[in-house]
Parts: C-alpha cells; structure tokens; sequence
C-alpha cells in the first residue's frame, strides 16, 4: 500500500489566499498579539511563523516577550494591558513546555489557568480560556483551538466519506488538541475514544479508522499498533509522535513532522482571529 503524505505548506498556502482575499474586503486591518516565553527556544520559532503568515495575510502582529521568572502578578498584569488594548483584536500565549517552566513555578496547571484567565474571552484568538473551552464543550463556540482546527481541515481531505461511525483513537488528552476533537467528533457520530500515552494503546488502535496522537512521545505509534488502511496523523512536537518510516508502509494517509500539522494549525489559528473579527 502507497500512503498518502500530506503537504502541510501547500494547504497552508492555499488557506493562506483564501483568507488574505477576505481581509482584504474589511475595512479595517485586524491586529493581534501574542505573548511568547523567552527561555523557550520551540516558543520562539512557532511565535516567529506565525506572525510571518499573519504579515502575509494582511494581519498586524505585536510580539510580547516575557520571562518565565517573572512575578505572576507582572505577567497577568501584561496580559490584562492586552486584553484592554481597543485595537487588538485577538490576544493568545505561546504555552512553554512543561520542561522549560519546570523549577522556575510551582505548579504548571494552576499557573497556566491563571495567566488565561487574564484573556479577554472575546479575544481569546486560540481557545485557551476557561470560558471559551467550556463554550466548545457545549457546542456553543464559533471557533475551537487553532491545533484541533488544524486537524478538522486535514480530516476533511483524507476521508472519503462521512466522519459518522468511523472509529478513531485520539492518544493525548490536552485541551489544545485533544478533549475538544472528542467531543465534536462524539458530537458528529463517530466512535471517539480518548487515550494517555501510557494506556493500552494497542487494544484501540489496531482498532481504529483514524488515529490522532498528540503526546511529544516520539515514536510511539508504530506499525504494528495500527490496522492497515487506515488514516494517520501526527500532532507531536517536535519530532511527531508516529514511527513515520514503518507506518507509511501500512496506511492510507499520514501527516508528516514537520511540514503536516504544524503549518495548518498556523493559519487555522489567523482563521480563528478572523471568526473573532467577523461575529
């Protein structure tokens, strides 16, 4: 069997004239911010190509860089001087890995909710917000987190047929990428299962139409964890989650790292900013 690989960069571009075309019919030029961690060198880069995609598509794009070992209260009041800017239009945080921060905070999950929370949710540009999370959940969101999108656009060219009844096995359970695909593809009639890296993978995915894996575990999907034919793609950072070489072999489709998701997940997030400015 010939997989097909998919080409992030071409999608992109394409995606990329689609919506420079509709910017170009506002009568305003849409701004957004994003605050981005020093000390994390893969932060640096995501902020750096998304701000250089946000230029080519006719989006300002302001740069916050911040240190980790800042106060709290410096950083949250940063982020609230955003949310109070009259001329940005969507505000996001590059969220540093959990090995970057690690030492420097005593607890990641309680200090990463607190900086969110300083979001405006009518700016929340990628979802990152209580608020706007729990609006996903409940089917109320014009807009999802910018990595999920990315996956949803992807999925649209590699099925042949409806999302319904397809078995698909999601391996991570971020609220970036994970529970809010669950949920909408639950919502569309699939057969949605939600996995950690250290469960009984195998027992599911020798299973399923579709595996999506978001850990940063590399090379914990390999061949024969997958049944053949079947759909792949790998939403791991940096060096995917997919043994790519022995799965290609197997499947129908598969994405790439780099060059799959990260590319579409760029300009699903400026799509993101776009819903904000058009409703």
């Amino acid at each position: 069997m010939s997989a097909r690989v998919f080409n992030g960069r071409d999608f992109s571009k394409d995606h990329e004239q689609i919506l420079k075309d509709k910017i170009k019919l506002l009568s305003f030029t849409p701004r957004m911010a994003s605050v981005v961690f020093h000390e994390d060198d893969s932060s640096q880069i995501y902020t750096r190509l998304k701000m250089e995609a946000a230029v080519r598509v006719g989006i300002e794009f302001d740069r916050v860089d911040l240190s980790i070992t800042e106060q709290e209260a410096e950083i949250v009041g940063q982020i609230r001087h955003l949310s109070n800017r009259q001329d940005l239009y969507g505000i996001m945080i590059q969220k540093p890995t959990k090995k970057i921060i690690r030492g420097k905070v005593r607890n990641f999950s309680d200090w990463w909710e607190l900086l969110t929370g300083a979001i405006d949710p009518q700016k929340d540009v990628d979802c990152l917000t209580r608020t706007n999370l729990d609006s996903v959940y409940r089917g109320e969101s014009v807009f999802i987190p910018a990595t999920a999108r990315a996956v949803l656009h992807i999925l649209d060219t590699a099925l042949t047929s409806s999302i319904r009844n397809q078995k698909i096995a999601i391996v991570g359970r971020s609220e970036l990428v994970g529970r809010p695909l669950h949920y909408i593809f639950e919502k569309s009639g699939a057969q949605s299962y939600l996995l950690g890296s250290k469960d009984d993978l195998k027992a599911v995915t020798t299973k399923a139409d579709i595996i999506i894996s978001a850990t940063g575990v590399p090379s914990l999907i390999k061949a024969d964890m997958i049944k053949s034919g079947s759909i792949i793609i790998d939403v791991g950072e940096p060096k995917g989650d997919v043994d790519f070489e022995s799965v290609k072999a197997k499947v129908s489709f598969i994405t790439p790292v780099p060059d799959g998701v990260g590319p579409v997940t760029v300009v699903s997030l400026l799509e993101n900013l776009f819903s904000l400015v058009a409703n």
